[in-house]
């Protein structure tokens, strides 16, 4: 009996997963705003609506088919010292007050910005949900997306950790040096933030460190940039959002 019980839960396990990675990128997106919602409460923040000139410029570099133009993104700051940006579900990107203050181009700060929309991109923050995604799929396919059945099982199956792969993270990075050079048309901006992170922090931040190995990550944007041969320039000077200004 035990047995059998152990051996349906494990079958039902998988079949999540597999439902999960399936069903990612067909996920409807009013299905993900309501995931969004459910989880943005637990990352309080302040809109950052004076960088709306520069991300409407950023999105206008955006491949016209991508999913990205889909999401209407926004972008929040939220509380901490420590330096990190997250693409949340339904569109909002939480960017760190610690990676604005560590800041020095606006330059890097497209990059960045660039890396999350990379990760819309390919949908990769929805893995993020786990196997609890699958259950609210079919949760939201039976009863609705704003059904009490779906936001019983999103409240009680859901988590959110960003976990990427390497080769998420390479693919985000690409999309990044992509919109980068197509904004500025050079890749100035591209490493510098990274390195600097590498050096003036003994232990990589979680920025870095969900990245296998930050030193071949910049290799790699290093790379792209002498591949698409417009090699680096000068950088504009970045300064702290109006919200956030003392």
């Amino acid at each position: 009996m035990v047995s059998g019980l152990i051996l349906i839960v494990g079958i039902l396990f998988l079949a999540l997963g597999l439902i999960t990675d399936l069903s990612v990128k067909k996920i409807p997106l009013k299905v993900e705003r309501v995931i969004g919602e459910k989880l943005v409460p637990g990352f309080p923040g302040t809109r950052l609506g004076s960088l709306d000139p520069l991300l409407n410029q950023i999105m206008n570099k955006v491949p016209e088919d991508s999913i990205v133009h889909k999401y209407g993104v926004k972008l929040y700051s939220y509380e901490s010292p420590e330096i990190n940006a997250l693409a949340m579900p339904g569109g909002r990107i939480l960017i760190s007050e610690g990676l604005l203050n560590a800041l020095e181009s606006e330059n890097e700060l497209v990059m960045v910005l660039g890396h999350e929309l990379g990760h819309y991109n390919q949908r990769d923050h929805l893995r993020g949900l786990g196997r609890g995604l699958g259950m609210v799929v079919l949760a939201s396919l039976i009863t609705g997306p704003n059904s009490r059945m779906t936001d019983f099982v999103m409240t009680t199956f859901l988590s959110f950790q960003l976990n990427y792969s390497r080769a998420q993270e390479r693919s985000a990075d690409e999309f990044g040096v992509e919109l980068l050079i197509k904004h500025y048309g050079h890749g100035g901006g591209s490493i510098e933030f990274f390195e600097r992170l590498l050096v003036n922090n003994p232990h990589p931040p979680e920025f870095l460190s969900t990245h296998p190995d930050p030193e071949n990550r910049i290799d790699h944007i290093r790379e792209l940039i002498q591949n698409s041969g417009v090699g680096m320039g000068e950088t504009v000077p970045f300064q702290i959002p109006a919200e956030l200004a003392k």
